[in-house]
């Protein structure tokens, strides 16, 4: 079994590109032609731009190239901007069960206002099609008041959605951003919304089965440009560039660009990485089950020292990352180094 992820990387209509990528992309995916069942579907970017023409050929593609069934939870990411009733209606018809909506990155109270307005209007018009619904919301902006962000919380906590993803692109202050997000995790449990990863929270039931299968390590097939495959062993690299993977794929037959084959100890690090952003954290045993002895001697140190300096915490034996450690996240990798 595998997942699936579908890269739509930018607004046709302002690439002229756009058909050629679209035909790239069906090729792409006929060229793969699998007898694998599939987990989850998402496709990334701005599925708004999609035309149902698009959808509808996409969708023939892979029902023709894998092995679906009526449990495939598949997702389409969209900012709202573009989406309409008869989008909404295709989408639904091919079995799309998930939408994931990017909210945009606001400052001051005023957009704030903007932003829940757009998002009210935006629910109005898919929740009758599709309930299973996940907005996306960066924090850690520079000069942002409690007030407007704890007002903002309650009233996101309020609309008919199932998950919340919580990420930070830019972090100008580090104090506000663990604020912030201390303040996010604390209303959004209030509201019934389960944490069951750092940046991701989830009514009962509606965990996203797609990114617990990536963090799981599972096998992900990836279409599109600057897509990511994986299995289990080898990632796979498609082109970079719009023009370079449709050239690659015209001319090749692929958009494979390059690959990396993982040895023993990044694998190791990706899965303790990934255990420590998951609320259940990663056991001593997960932890040390790929080490000699040396190596588990020094990885105890190194574990009690970030303990000490609050990047790390354990509970009932399992290890996890702080907020700050979220934050250092990449500092904390190199130190398990070891």
């Amino acid at each position: 079994m595998i997942s699936l992820f579908i890269n739509w990387p930018f607004d046709q209509s302002n690439f002229m590109g756009g058909q050629s990528y679209n035909q790239s992309l069906i090729k792409e995916i006929g060229l793969n032609r699998r007898a694998e069942a599939i987990k989850a579907i998402f496709i990334g970017g701005s599925a708004d731009y999609w035309t149902n023409r698009l959808i509808l050929d996409t969708s023939g593609t892979l029902r023709k190239t894998f092995i679906f069934d009526n449990n495939v939870e598949f997702t389409v990411e969209i900012t709202g901007n573009q989406i309409d009733e008869s989008q909404l209606e295709c989408w639904q018809s091919i079995g799309v069960n998930r939408l994931s909506i990017k909210a945009t990155r606001f400052k001051g109270n005023m957009q704030i206002k903007k932003v829940l307005t757009q998002l009210n209007a935006l629910l109005e018009r898919v929740h009758n099609r599709i309930t299973n619904i996940n907005i996306d919301l960066n924090i850690g902006s520079f000069g942002f008041k409690k007030s407007d962000w704890v007002f903002f919380i309650q009233k996101i906590c309020a609309m008919p959605i199932t998950h919340v993803s919580l990420y930070a692109d830019q972090v100008v202050d580090e104090e506000q951003f663990i604020l912030q997000y201390n303040q996010a995790g604390s209303i959004l449990r209030e509201y019934g919304f389960e944490q069951y990863e750092f940046s991701h929270f989830a009514k009962p039931g509606f965990t996203s089965k797609y990114l617990e299968w990536c963090w799981d390590l599972k096998p992900i097939v990836g279409f599109g440009t600057q897509a990511v495959s994986y299995d289990g062993t080898t990632r796979f690299f498609n082109e970079q560039t719009i023009e370079s993977y449709i050239e690659s794929i015209n001319k090749n037959g692929t958009a494979l660009e390059s690959t990396e084959q993982l040895t023993s100890i990044q694998l190791h690090f990706e899965k303790v990485m990934v255990g420590l952003r998951r609320s259940e954290g990663i056991t001593w045993r997960r932890m040390l089950e790929d080490l000699n002895q040396d190596q588990q001697i020094t990885c105890k140190k190194i574990i009690s020292d970030l303990i000490k300096q609050q990047l790390i915490k354990e509970n009932e034996g399992a290890l996890s990352l702080t907020s700050h450690g979220l934050l250092l996240e990449n500092q904390v990798l190199t130190k398990l180094i070891y």
